[in-house]
């Protein structure tokens, strides 16, 4: 299998391991830039003398066998759009709605409203978590405070275009705090847990491939439940109510932190695409 590889996309660590598992298996790959706002690729180590994007030819790609990247959600789409098998996991499950209706309550913000990003209004100045429904990237689901997002909103409102990736229309998941205690990161493929890790203890950012049975337990009854790809990330935290999905992100284009990305790249090179 050829890997597409997104020069720069993540911290050099990720990166150099990913890299550096393809070459432990022997995995052909390429490096490439994706020119912004655009479907084209560029070589990693262009004539950078040529101050005009588009006059700089693509890699030459073989497309006689299967093709997976890994880099940002618009490879993903480039991937999908030229064809390439298995190229991107990405499709329309990636959506906060779907995972609603198909996870329930086990979601940990079952309880969110969805409504368009120009209609978000804090009913008091209690801070909420807000995200994007489509893993579009458009901003970080985060906790806002009122007074940051209401001027952040408006800035957004006054310089979106037809173009931009926020705008006004964008479907947003708005929900009320809740409290994590810890939060894990699983790759499934094909039904199976590959390989997780812990990212988060509170509010530390923290990367332990030591996680809990039960929370390993917990995720693949997730999975049991619902897949909404061959492949992809199930994110799942520990609550004050218990075990909670925190959402679902595309294979493609997630973090690894302390996951083994060995067993990732051995995991897609086992699958099998008729």
């Amino acid at each position: 299998m050829l890997w597409i590889i997104q020069h720069n996309l993540w911290k050099e660590e990720g990166f150099t391991s990913l890299i550096n598992a393809l070459r432990r298996f022997n995995c052909p790959y390429e490096v490439v830039r994706v020119v912004p706002f655009t479907n084209r690729l560029i070589p990693v180590d262009y004539d950078q003398s040529i101050e005009n994007l588009d006059d700089i030819p693509e890699p030459k790609i073989p497309t006689d066998g299967p093709i997976m990247v890994c880099g940002s959600v618009t490879l993903a789409k480039i991937a999908k759009k030229r064809g390439w098998t298995p190229g991107s996991f990405l499709n329309e499950n990636f959506d906060y709605s779907k995972w609603r209706e198909n996870y329930g309550a086990n979601l940990l913000n079952f309880d969110s409203t969805v409504t368009r990003f120009d209609e978000i209004l804090f009913p008091e100045a209690n801070p909420l978590f807000i995200r994007p429904c489509h893993d579009t990237k458009a901003f970080s689901g985060k906790v806002f405070e009122r007074d940051y997002f209401v001027k952040w909103q408006q800035d957004v409102l006054d310089l979106q275009t037809p173009d931009s990736i926020l705008r006004g229309d964008t479907l947003v998941a708005v929900a009320p705090l809740k409290q994590i205690y810890q939060e894990f990161r699983f790759f499934v493929v094909d039904k199976v847990l590959v390989t997780q890790s812990q990212y988060k203890l509170g509010n530390r950012i923290i990367h332990n491939a030591n996680v809990d049975p039960d929370i390993i337990d917990y995720a693949q009854q997730m999975v049991d439940l619902w897949q909404p790809a061959r492949a992809f990330v199930i994110d799942i935290a520990l609550t004050s109510e218990g075990m909670r999905i925190v959402e679902i992100n595309n294979l493609n284009s997630a973090g690894f932190y302390a996951c083994d990305v060995m067993k990732i790249v051995a995991a897609i090179e086992n699958m099998s695409f008729c």
